[in-house]
């Protein structure tokens, strides 16, 4: 008898990209979100690095969100000096990266092995990572985890940067989160002050001194300790520092190192890049040279060796219990049944190949989930009302009789109309991880990512906003009354009033505000005197960019208009205060007894808020 046992199976190198294209070899690499091992392409005969990653310990570990990050973002970005993405894809168990193949292994390899380096070497790498980093600037991305584990050396010897798990893009507003392996960071992300794009240039100036020198410049044992030395302590060289290297190679590094932003070597504000370009120690360089990879470290690795841990290949080999392999897609799964996270991988990690798509960007109104959202467009931005339509078109458009807003305000309200009329850069990936703008920690910016998601219909001209609102005032009909929602901080009742009556004459207006400060929280309700002009309100202004946020405002139907929206308390718009426990009830302090009853209320609320961002896969622990 006999018969075939194993049939291959048939590959469709015309369909979707997956496993099957790839012939699995050795494994290289471990890391917190998944493994990575070399394959090669069976049609191509290319050899890449493919990085997979559980999809069970994504989600035990809160990671979805970061890896879909990831993977969007490489697909945004093309380098010399980066290590880019080339597929992605998934199975029903794994999510998979194939990314170019660095064979020279990572810089933390060779400075365990090797120690300190050359100053030539050290010097191109820091150039080519400068590279990187000022092609990830320029499109506003901070990476915050420039290391040696995370530069990458090629066949040749060239320096590449890899690892984007916790790169982000970049709005206007300032980022607070503390992300990053803490003997890399810099001062103003410990701080917690906020920071852009000039802690990667600080990264980088540790990356060199460890090079050049074999040890970081602050040091300790603990991270409190640590923290303090990279705050408060002064950059100490080694004493044969002069020896080992030229006073211009300390010179830069002291520049990179400086905890002035604006001072530090490459951000400046007067010079940037070009500032780094043209410091003594790299204006020797041939930069246009090092962009086409002609000029050459000294220490070229072996390619004949492995250059990374062969303990990984026999971890693979011994210790996996289910080795990856090319497995078919279950066809009967049916995604609706999943929880959210495991629901979210599969429809936002896409399927990639670059030799098919083209490279886009998701962080734009494209009909794919924004992330972030650089330069609006006219149509996101939704009418913003330039000046000449704000303080005069409008106002002058109106009939007589129609009375223009008085501006009590004890602060100017011009001052505050300056800020609808800004748009600028929005971070809404930010909101959402970053920072948050109740004091509980959680955050009402998700809605914004919301509308980003829509498609915006084109926004109304000016001279069409001024003819309906004279129609308009021209009518009497019902009133009606709108919900402002997203509203930045700091915002005065007056100066609400003084910039929306520039539309019509408003007959109420309710401000959700600090009781101590007087100034905006979140949200309003305003009635118009006319329902049109109420409509024409919510249409102008829904979407309307404002202070790095997307107001919402809509017209709120009869059955939703009651007195309680304009006077008392209204829970259903009003964000839990953290210090509810310690108000006054009725003019008196509450009793012990009924302070831990509102403790123990209050508790159960942050609980089941805190695990609604469990189950929707969001890596945020709200403050208990």
């Amino acid at each position: 008898m006999g018969g075939i046992c194993c049939k291959p199976q048939a590959i469709d190198f015309d369909g979707p990209v997956d496993l099957w294209h790839f012939q699995l070899l050795r494994a290289v690499g471990k890391g917190a979100f998944g493994k990575v091992r070399v394959v090669q392409h069976k049609q191509n005969k290319k050899l890449y690095a493919l990085k997979y990653i559980n999809k069970e310990k994504c989600v035990k570990m809160r990671a979805v969100d970061n890896i879909i990050q990831e993977r969007r973002l490489l697909e945004e970005i093309d380098h010399p000096y980066v290590v880019n993405l080339r597929y992605a894809f998934q199975d029903d168990e794994n999510l998979f990266m194939v990314i170019d193949l660095m064979l020279g292994g990572d810089l933390r390899f060779h400075l365990e092995r090797n120690g300190a380096m050359d100053e030539h070497s050290v010097k191109v790498y820091i150039a080519e990572i400068a590279l990187a980093l000022d092609y990830l600037h320029k499109r506003r991305i901070v990476h915050r985890d420039v290391k040696p584990d995370n530069i990458l050396l090629d066949d040749a010897g060239h320096a590449h940067l890899t690892d984007f798990n916790i790169a982000c893009f970049l709005g206007k507003r300032p980022l607070t989160g503390v992300a990053g392996s803490m003997a890399y960071m810099a001062p103003e992300v410990l701080e917690k002050r906020g920071y852009f794009t000039t802690v990667d240039w600080w990264s980088l100036g540790i990356v060199a001194f460890e090079l050049l020198f074999n040890k970081r410049p602050f040091r300790a044992k603990t991270n409190s300790s640590l923290t303090n030395a990279i705050k408060t302590h002064e950059l100490v060289f080694p004493d044969d520092a002069t020896q080992t290297v030229s006073k211009d190679c300390l010179s830069a590094v002291n520049g990179l190192l400086d905890r002035d932003p604006d001072f530090r070597l490459g951000c400046s504000h007067d010079k940037g890049f070009q500032g780094l370009m043209d410091h003594p120690w790299f204006s020797s360089l041939d930069w246009e040279g090092l962009k086409r990879k002609q000029v050459m470290p000294n220490f070229v690795p072996d390619s004949k060796k492995a250059n990374f841990d062969a303990t990984h290949e026999l971890e693979e080999l011994l210790l996996e219990d289910n080795p990856l392999k090319a497995k078919k897609r279950d066809p009967k799964r049916d995604i609706s049944k999943l929880e959210p996270a495991w629901v979210k991988m599969e429809e936002k990690f896409g399927v990639y190949d670059y030799t098919k798509m083209r490279r886009k960007s998701y962080f734009r109104p494209n009909g794919d989930p924004a992330a972030t959202i650089t330069k609006p467009d006219k149509a996101l931005r939704r009418a913003k009302m330039p000046k000449e339509a704000t303080k005069k078109g409008i106002q002058e458009g109106r009939k007589d009789g129609v009375k223009k807003a008085a501006k009590t305000s004890h602060k100017p309200a011009a001052k505050k109309q300056d800020k609808f009329e800004d748009a600028d850069e929005i971070n809404i990936n930010e909101y959402n991880s970053d920072s948050s703008s109740d004091s509980d920690g959680s955050s009402d910016d998700e809605a914004i990512s919301k509308q980003a998601e829509k498609a915006v219909p084109k926004a109304p001209t000016t001279a069409q906003v001024k003819e309906r609102l004279n129609k308009a005032a021209a009518k009497k009909n019902k009133r009606g009354v709108v919900y402002v929602g997203h509203i930045p901080h700091g915002f005065y009742e007056d100066e609400m009033k003084a910039y929306f009556s520039q539309f019509g004459d408003i007959t109420r207006l309710r401000l959700s505000r600090n009781k101590k400060t007087g100034k905006s929280k979140h949200y309003a309700f305003i009635e118009f005197e006319s329902l049109e002009v109420a409509e024409i309100v919510a249409e102008t202004m829904n979407n309307y960019l404002i202070d790095n946020r997307l107001l919402s405002v809509q017209v709120l139907q009869d059955k939703d208009i009651n007195e309680h929206l304009f006077k008392g308390a209204n829970r259903k718009f009003r964000p839990t205060p953290t210090d509810r426990i310690e108000r006054l009830t009725f003019g008196k302090e509450k009793t012990e007894e009924q302070k831990e009853k509102a403790a123990e209320k209050y508790k159960r609320a942050l609980e089941r808020k805190q695990q609604k961002l469990n189950d929707k896969g969001i890596d945020y622990q709200i403050p208990m």
